[in-house]
């Protein structure tokens, strides 16, 4: 028994070392995102303090073309991004978007087209791809009545899942050498038996 443990204790490590990881990024203005017009509670589904950012702007920029956009950077130097989500509102206006790399959509599963005007909700786009990449929602429908006064397409937060391409070595090295070490040692034992 004390053989097999050490050999379920090697494959498992190995398996650690290669896990997907949660990163963050954070949603500033200087990216193309507007603080939410939050006068009462209840708008956006939201508290008054509470963040929300929205990407097509109505309270300084009238919702014109020229700030349609935002963008946001996935993954860092040595991370391959392998999925992203991002948390948006399916309000009372067409918040339909889609995720763009420059100006080509993304892929046909990273769009919301499904709206509902069921509240927050999340799209979660699978890719693959060395970070850091630089990323576009851009909204699809037209401006709505009340973009003026509160904006298009509010979104709260963006994660994404990466791994990391052995950014750390001495952790990946190490890593590797135990489990190996472990795996080698269980298969040695259990060929003695």
């Amino acid at each position: 028994m004390r053989k097999i443990g050490i050999l379920v204790f090697g494959v498992l490590l190995l398996a650690g070392s290669a896990l997907a990881l949660t990163g963050t990024y954070t949603i500033v203005d200087s990216d193309g995102y507007y603080n939410c017009n939050i006068q009462t509670n209840g708008q956006y589904n939201k508290n008054v303090g509470d963040f929300c950012k929205v990407v097509w702007d109505g309270v300084w920029r009238d919702c014109d073309e020229s700030n349609r956009e935002a963008s946001f950077t996935v993954g860092a130097s040595g991370q391959t991004v392998t999925s992203f989500t991002i948390s948006h509102l399916d309000g009372v206006a067409d918040d339909s978007f889609e995720v763009l790399d420059g100006t080509t959509p993304l892929s046909p599963e990273c769009k919301f087209t499904e709206v509902t005007h069921g509240g927050w909700k999340t799209l979660t786009c699978n890719v693959n791809f060395d970070g850091p990449k630089v990323l576009t929602i851009r909204p699809l429908a037209n401006a709505w009545d009340y973009c003026n006064g509160y904006g298009q397409v509010a979104v709260d937060s963006i994660t994404f899942e990466y791994t990391e391409d052995n950014n750390i070595p001495e952790f990946g090295t190490i890593a590797a050498l135990i489990g190996l070490a472990g795996a080698a040692t269980g298969f040695f034992l259990l060929r003695r038996k």
